[in-house]
C-alpha cells in the first residue's frame, strides 16, 4: 500500500465503559471484510507518548518503534502477519505517527476474512475515564469518528459486580459512569464526527442500529457483522474456556435477554442508590428512573476524590517505560 493509500484510510474509536458492549460492538465491526479493530490493547496512547512527536524517522528508529510494539500490555494476544516489520521498515522518512499505526493495524490477523481495508478501529474501556486519551486521539487521528457506547447504569453496576475489575463499590462505579459520559460528552458530543449509542437498542435491533453506525462511517453494511457468533470454535481454540467467563455472550447471537436482569438481580435499595446517585444524567441520556429522590453527596465527595488519586496514579504510569509498564 502506497502512501496516499495508507493516508485515505480513515480511523475510528469505541468509548464506553467496560461491561457497556464495547467488546461486542468491536466483534461486530470486526466481522466486517473491510474493517480491521483488535482485541483492545493501548497501543495509540502507550506509543504516542514516546513517538507522537517524532519528526526525523530512521531505520533504527523504526525498528525501536517496531520492537516497542510487543511490549504493549494485551497486545502479546494480537496475531501480526510476518509482513509487519517490513511494512514499518518500508515506510523509511515517510513515516509518521499516524501512519505508523495504520500499518500496524492493517498487519493484525483477525478471526474473520477480511478483503481491503478501508477503516481501522480501536477499543478499549480504560480510555473512558482518562480524558487526556482524548487530545491524542485528535492530535494523531483529527478526523477520526468517535462512537459512544452507553448502557443503563443499573444493568452497567449489575453486570459490574459479577466480575473482578476495577473496584465495582457500587458509588464508584455510579460516580464512573456519570464522569464517563460527561467528559466523552464534552469532548466530542459538539461534533459531526461523534454518534451516541446505546447498549439497549443496539441489542434490541442489532441490525438497525449497525446499518446506521455503517453509515456514519461511511462502509457498506454487511449482513456478516450479526454472524460473528460463528467463529465460536476459532475463538475457544485459541483461547480456551477461560473466555466464556468474562465474554460468553460473544459467543453467541445477539440478545437482549440481559437488558432487564437489573430489575430482579438487584434489591430495591440498589436501585435506590444508583438512581438518586446517577440523577437526572439518567433521563438526559434517556434512562427512567425508579426513584426520583435526590441524596449521597457526601459518597459523590469521597469519590471524585478517590479517582483522583487514580487519575494521578494513571498519568504516572503512562510516562513509565513500557517494559514496565505492561507488568502493571
Amino acid at each position: 500500500m502506497n502512501i496516499k493509500e495508507l493516508d485515505k484510510i480513515n480511523v475510528f474509536f469505541i468509548l464506553g465503559r467496560p461491561r457497556s458492549g464495547t467488546t461486542l460492538l468491536r466483534t461486530l465491526f470486526d466481522a466486517h471484510s473491510n474493517v480491521s479493530i483488535p482485541f483492545e490493547g493501548r497501543i495509540i496512547a502507550d506509543l504516542y507518548f514516546k513517538y507522537g512527536k517524532e519528526k526525523k524517522w530512521n531505520e533504527k528508529r523504526l525498528i525501536n518503534f517496531y520492537n516497542d510494539i510487543l511490549k504493549i500490555r494485551k497486545v502479546d494476544s494480537w496475531e501480526f502477519t510476518p509482513d509487519l516489520k517490513s511494512e514499518i521498515l518500508k515506510l523509511g522518512k515517510n513515516a509518521r505517527f499516524e501512519r505508523l499505526i495504520k500499518v500496524v493495524y492493517l498487519n493484525v490477523n483477525s478471526f474473520f476474512n477480511k478483503d481491503k481495508i478501508i477503516i481501522i478501529g480501536d477499543k478499549n474501556p480504560y480510555y473512558s475515564i482518562i480524558k487526556s486519551y482524548y487530545n491524542i486521539f485528535m492530535t494523531a487521528f483529527p478526523n477520526a469518528k468517535i462512537i459512544h457506547l452507553v448502557r443503563d447504569y443499573r444493568a452497567h453496576y449489575n453486570s459490574m459486580s459479577k466480575i473482578d475489575f476495577e473496584n465495582t463499590q457500587m458509588g464508584n462505579v455510579a460516580w464512573r459512569w456519570v464522569y464517563s459520559y460527561n467528559i466523552i460528552k464534552a469532548a466530542f458530543g459538539n461534533s459531526l464526527n461523534y454518534y451516541l449509542l446505546k447498549h439497549e437498542d443496539l441489542t434490541k435491533n442489532p441490525e438497525y442500529e449497525l446499518k446506521q453506525l455503517c453509515g456514519f462511517l461511511n462502509i457498506e453494511y454487511q449482513p456478516s457483522m450479526l454472524e460473528f457468533y460463528k467463529i465460536k470454535d476459532a475463538v475457544l481454540k485459541k483461547y480456551g474456556e477461560e473466555i466464556l467467563k468474562v465474554h460468553s455472550s460473544l459467543l453467541n447471537p445477539v440478545s437482549d435477554r440481559f437488558n432487564d436482569k437489573w430489575k430482579t438481580e438487584l434489591s430495591n435499595k440498589q436501585i435506590k442508590f444508583l438512581d438518586e446517585f446517577v440523577g437526572s444524567k439518567a433521563e438526559e441520556i434517556g434512562y427512567k428512573r425508579v426513584y426520583q429522590t435526590k441524596g449521597h453527596l457526601f459518597s459523590k465527595v469521597f469519590f471524585k476524590f478517590y479517582n483522583s488519586l487514580f487519575f494521578i496514579y494513571a498519568i504516572f504510569i503512562d510516562y513509565l517505560p513500557l517494559r514496565i509498564k505492561r507488568y502493571i
